[in-house]
Order: structure tokens, then sequence, then C-alpha cells
């Protein structure tokens, strides 16, 4: 097999395909299974940890003599390096991949292919046509569980209907349901681990269509020449519309997104690393009241906002870290909804996010730096002495 190829479209192609198998994956598998049609000049490089297989497509490559080859991940990193426009790569009987370009050539040995774990990607039959979708994800992945025990946490539920499109995440402290209004013309229902998720996310741009569907128990996304294909999960998943019914919001206040993110920030300024990081929230008939509070420090932020149904004078207590994350993905105006329990809504133009209530803070004394003993007062005593 022997093929010239434009390098930079080669280089975009190999990294593209390697985020199948970074941090996170199921299953470290290095490099990529590339395989090249003569006839129809195309080279195709995959990448897998598994569970989520990623594809991407070259047209219009000089190929002669078709093949395949596993390619290791030191050729774009070698590839990288040069401002070559074009580059040549050929494999021999030995298992050995040549790569060339200009006057340098590189050796490189190779795996037998059969040791890469191929697995023959099935394309739905029916496909939604999805914009936004990068976007859609954006809002709601942050929620998930990222590691642990609990898999079913670790999850992102998906829904694609011609109207209302939503993506469910959720972990012990919070869920949210994000939405997107008329990003999809068909229908689909999908629950991906939040690792293909990220990967997902990576590969999409919210200007491109996205074509979605379900295949042999597996979610199937094609855009133009990238093909990302994930075994779905069989947990349950996310079901933020019956914890919504338990929920009755008493106390009400509508702000600004990024006022109630500025807000949060300067209350907590005083909470430094090691102390309990806790926000009181309290909704005053004039604002938002938020106050925190640490060994010998505290801080408070005031939001002027009309609310016609205030808090006891109390408030809520909540970590701080779970109300951020929410705001820095949200513009417009929230709804801040207060339940008498504490379970807080926050309902935006982008979705519903449910924050749990916590314990007031607790407010511990650091502890004294230790005394420096007698064996260490010595030797800081020699020392002097050599100095002087």
């Amino acid at each position: 097999m022997k093929l010239t190829v434009n390098r930079s479209a080669f280089c975009e192609a190999f990294k593209t395909v390697l985020t199948a198998a970074k941090n996170g994956a199921a299953v470290k598998v290095p490099g990529a299974y590339m395989t090249a049609d003569e006839n129809r000049k195309i080279a195709e490089l995959t990448g897998t940890d598994i569970i989520t297989s990623v594809i991407k497509r070259i047209r219009n490559v000089d190929i002669k003599g078709g093949g395949e080859v596993i390619l290791p991940p030191v050729a774009l990193e070698i590839l990288r390096r040069t401002k070559a426009g074009s580059v040549s790569l050929e494999t021999d009987g030995n298992g050995v991949l040549h790569i060339s370009f200009g006057f340098s050539r590189y050796d490189l040995p190779t795996k037998p292919v059969n040791e890469f774990p191929k697995s023959a990607v099935a394309f739905p039959t029916v496909y939604a046509s999805v914009t936004g979708l990068p976007s859609l994800l954006k809002h709601a992945a942050f929620a998930a569980e990222k590691s642990g025990e609990d898999r079913q946490l670790q999850c992102v539920k998906i829904r694609l209907t011609p109207g209302i499109s939503t993506a469910e995440a959720m972990n012990r402290k919070r869920m949210v349901s994000a939405t997107g209004r008329n990003i999809s013309d068909g229908e689909a229902d999908m629950l991906l681990h939040i690792s293909a998720v990220n990967i997902l996310s990576q590969l999409l741009t919210d200007n491109k269509t996205v074509y979605a569907g379900i295949a042999d128990k597996r979610a199937v996304f094609v855009c133009e020449d990238t093909v990302f294909s994930t075994v779905m999960m069989n947990c349950r998943g996310p079901g933020i519309e019956e914890l919504l019914k338990r929920i009755i919001p008493e106390y009400c206040a509508d702000i600004g997104a990024k006022e109630l993110l500025k807000a949060v920030e300067t209350a907590t300024v005083c909470q430094l690393a090691g102390d309990d990081r806790c926000i009181n929230i309290c909704l005053t008939p004039m604002g938002i009241k938020l106050t925190c509070a640490a060994y010998g420090r505290t801080g408070s932020a005031f939001v002027p906002t009309l609310c016609d149904s205030p808090t006891p004078e109390p408030g809520f207590n909540y970590d701080p870290q779970i109300i951020t994350d929410f705001l820095r993905v949200t513009a417009g105006n929230v709804s801040v909804k207060i339940d008498k329990r504490g379970f807080m809504l926050l309902e935006g133009t982008d979705g519903i996010y449910i924050v749990t209530p916590r314990n007031a803070v607790n407010i511990v004394k650091p502890k004294a730096k230790p005394e420096k003993t007698e064996k260490a007062e010595k030797k800081t005593a020699k020392k002097t002495k050599k100095v002087a």
C-alpha cells in the first residue's frame, strides 16, 4: 500500500480519531487503524476505546495499491513537526510503515492489523437531521457524574423531537434538563455515557448539521466525513419530570444569570482552600442576599430585584460550585424558585436546573502550625554557625 496525501488534512483526521482513546476512555487502544481504497481514492482512519469509535474519511487521495495498517501515535508527532504540503505513506510485507516528505524518511514498526479491535459500524436506516447539538450537550453534560461506581449517574439522556429536544444529566447534588427548540426534524432517544458525550462534543460545531440515528443498540452521529458511534447505556438514566412533580416553589425572584454569577463569586471570595464551601441565599422583598463565612472571614453580596414571595430570614444553604457551574453556561435571565425544603429551581431559556440544599456552613478553626522541635532548632543553629 502506498498513498500520497495532504499533510494537514491527514494530521487533522489522525488527531480526530485519537479522541476516542483519550483519558477517561473505557480501554486505551493506542494508534489508529487506516484503510486505503484505490478505486474510491479514500483513506479511512478509525480510533476506538472498544465502546466508542470515531471514523474520519479523507477523499481524493493518490493511492497505489490499497491496504490496511495500524498507525502508531508517534507518526502524528512526526508529521506535526514538518511544514511539508504533502506526505507519502507506504507499507511493506515486513510490518514497517515508511513515511517520507522532502528529503526526510522515517521507518516505523507497526502492529499486525488483526490486533486492532475493529468492529463493523452499523449505520441507521433512519436519521434525524440536527442543528445546534453541541450547545444542547454543553448545557447538560457538566451536571453528570464523571467517575465512581454509580454508572447510572455517569450519563446524558438525549431526546430528539421535531419540537423541543432535551438533554438531561444529574449527580447526587443536582439535575439539569437542557432544551433546544426546533433543532431536530426527527425523533430519537439515546442514553450515552459521559465519556462518549465529551468525545462527541469535541467533534461537532454548532454551525454544521449532524445526522443522528440508532442501529444495533449504538448511537450513530454523522457529520460530513466524520462518523461517531458508541454503545448506548441500558440503565434508566435521569428523570427530571418525576422530581419536578415533588418540588412546589414557594419563593421566587427573577435575575440576570451573569448578575447572579458575579454575586456568588463576590460572596465566596472569603472562602479559601480547606474551608467548607457553602453559600446562604435569602430572597428579600428588595433583592437576593448572598452570604458566606469562614473562620475569621465573611463575605456578602446583594443583587437588587423585586421579589413578591421572599424566603424566611434564615434563607437556605447551598454548594456555590453547583450554582456557578450552571450560571457559567447560561445567558439571559433566570427565575430563582425555592420550595419550603430549600430545593432550588433555576429556569432559563436553556433549560431547568435543580440544586439540592445542604446543612449550614461548618466553620473550623485552622490547626496551629507545629512549633519547632528541639532537634529542628539545633539543626537551624548549626546551619547559622556554618553560614557565619
